[in-house]
């Protein structure tokens, strides 16, 4: 069964980039083999073993279902807890079967870099049939992936992901995936997902700084460092869609005195969540409830949204989640969060580090628990990289996943 399921996790990581309807199916795939491979005495052993890595998965999707119970849009609030089941399902197969697939892991990571890889080909193969089509930003922000209909952050965080996957097989003997580190930053860059790049920038320093310490040529990484500086700042000036999307940040637009604009739709729903916040700090407004909640306040302030599908969440994971779920879910979501960042520390796992700050920095402008891409990535590979640090002595010098 080893090889099943690490297949079928592995169908999991493959398709992330691909769209969400389809990784559905693996998922389910996954739990109904689980469910039938009936060896409930090694499962439970594994679980028990795993109890604390478990836990903050566990406890943050029972608070969405405890604070259910009070929502005032049920309905809504219903279809969000059937998003996060995935913190539900996939923890407990994945910690269940950890010895079974623990072997298999880079496999996975490897099956994922290439599916991003080819996901970027595809991606340059339909962006120049729509630039023949007349398109001429076909190769920038939404226009070059909108053939599956991700948004460019979700996709960026995965390939920031491949980025440190892939510098890490490297490291271990697989020269090859090296190559996908320059591919998969050109990609990042052509996306324009602007708190994605920062996070590269970030990441790119991190690794550039540990492995010419590791080598002891820490002057080499000071200059890398210096060189990824300026090629930030140059590639804000010279790509046109980046440009655009930086200098509008900074600027803002000529709108109407109502209407909230790019520059501060994010600045208008904070403010909004925090005035709420002072007003149900304790229980929040329940699962499902945000929506009503945003759409209710924009009218009451006479605010317009272009983008009103924008309302759907708080745009910023930490918000939200007091928002919605009071003090107590957002304990929890910090839980959630930190705690794998912990471990990483623990083991001195650069790895799981790079994978777990991308995920806390990106929550700051993203709600990227409230989206089932988000949801998805995030669990899978927490838990991967928690199966492989809890396979190793707490005393270990330095361990990279």
């Amino acid at each position: 069964m080893n090889i099943v399921y690490s297949f079928l996790i592995g169908a999991i990581a493959i398709l992330l980039p691909w769209g969400r309807s389809i990784n559905s199916i693996s998922i389910v795939l996954l739990a109904i083999v689980w469910l039938f491979s009936f060896d409930w005495k090694s499962k439970w052993s594994n679980l028990i073993k795993y109890k604390f890595e478990l836990l903050p998965f566990l406890a943050y999707f029972f608070i969405h279902i405890i604070v259910l119970s009070y929502s005032k849009n049920f309905n809504a609030g219903i279809e969000e807890i059937i998003k996060k089941l995935s913190f539900f399902i996939l923890p407990i197969v994945i910690f269940s079967v950890a010895d079974e697939i623990a072997p298999y892991i880079d496999k996975i990571k490897q099956s994922f870099i290439w599916s991003l890889f080819f996901y970027f080909i595809v991606s340059l193969i339909t962006a120049y049939s729509y630039y023949l089509d007349g398109n001429k930003l076909a190769f920038y922000y939404i226009h070059l992936i909108s053939y599956t209909k991700m948004h460019p952050s979700y996709i960026s965080i995965f390939l920031i992901i491949g980025i440190a996957f892939a510098y890490n097989l490297g490291l271990n003997g697989k020269k090859l995936y090296y190559l996908f580190i320059p591919i998969f930053i050109i990609f990042v860059l052509l996306l324009s997902a602007r708190t994605e790049i920062l996070i590269l920038g970030i990441v790119l320093i991190i690794i550039c700084l540990y492995h010419f310490k590791r080598i002891e040529k820490p002057v080499i990484g000071y200059l890398l460092v210096l060189l990824i500086l300026f090629a930030s700042f140059a590639s804000i000036k010279y790509i046109p869609e980046l440009n655009t999307r930086f200098s509008v940040l900074k600027k803002g637009e000529e709108n109407s005195e109502n209407l909230v604009n790019i520059k501060n739709e994010r600045n208008q729903i904070w403010t909004l969540a925090i005035e709420q916040i002072y007003k149900t700090p304790i229980s929040g407004i329940g699962v499902g409830a945000s929506q009503d909640f945003y759409f209710s306040k924009f009218k009451e302030k006479k605010y317009i949204l272009l983008e009103l599908k924008k309302l759907n969440n708080t745009h910023n994971q930490f918000l939200h989640q007091f928002l919605i779920t009071g003090l107590f879910g957002f304990i929890i979501c910090m839980f959630f969060y930190f705690y794998p960042l912990y471990k990483s520390l623990v083991y001195k796992d650069l790895i799981s580090f790079i994978l777990n700050s991308t995920f806390i920095i990106a929550s700051i402008t993203e709600c990227i628990l409230e989206t089932q891409s988000g949801i998805v990535g995030v669990v899978l590979f927490s838990c991967i990289c928690l199966v492989k640090n809890h396979r190793y002595d707490n005393s270990a010098t330095s361990y990279l996943t």
